[in-house]
């Protein structure tokens, strides 16, 4: 009786928690898509850039394979940052000759900062240091548009698409981090 109770039990558990990771980040990133387009960029911006992706996953992570996990999926996740920063920065100097090319050697380049980010034989604080020079660092030579943007509606299902992608996202990390490992997937997130 007791066994099949807690069976019982452990299901209702782990179907809560699945129900939660289809739930909870797309519903943040909803709310965050929402909020920019109501108050702004600047403000969308903000949102964005808070661990809307990461943070949600790292719970789930810690949930789901422990504390130790979740502290080198951290590590994982500031190496993602710096790689992030590197991202932006060479999308936007090379996007004018155009975002396909742009595309390629940006994600190209941020795989490899990622992967010598989160190699180096540093302390997470050092990381989380390298991490927030590195956002500073791209802010101060981005390039400055000098006219303004465009403002074009956003495609019809673009939110639901949005909100589908994240809930694969999610579901994705979570389930392959047991065989990619902590660092692998804290990247994977940012």
């Amino acid at each position: 009786w007791f066994s099949s109770h807690l069976t019982i039990a452990v299901c209702a558990v782990v179907m809560i928690i699945f129900l939660i990771k289809l739930i909870a980040a797309p519903l943040l990133l909803a709310l965050a898509t929402l909020a920019a387009r109501r108050w702004g960029t600047v403000l969308g911006g903000i949102l964005i850039g808070l661990p809307l992706i990461s943070g949600p996953i790292s719970v789930f992570l810690a949930i789901e394979n422990g504390a130790g996990f979740a502290v080198e999926t951290a590590r994982g996740a500031l190496a993602g940052t710096v790689a992030l920063a590197v991202f932006t920065c060479v999308y936007a100097a090379v996007c004018p000759k155009g975002w396909l090319k742009a595309s390629f050697l940006s994600v190209a380049l941020y795989v490899l900062a990622s992967w010598i980010a989160a190699e180096l034989p540093i302390s997470a604080v050092t990381l989380a240091v390298s991490a927030a020079a590195a956002i500073v660092l791209s802010l101060w030579i981005m390039p400055v548009p000098h006219s303004a943007a465009v403002k074009r509606r956003p495609p019809k299902h673009d939110l639901l698409m949005r909100m589908g992608m994240m809930m694969v996202l999610m579901i994705a990390i979570t389930f392959l981090a047991p065989y990619i490992g902590p660092t692998a997937s804290g990247i994977a997130s940012t």
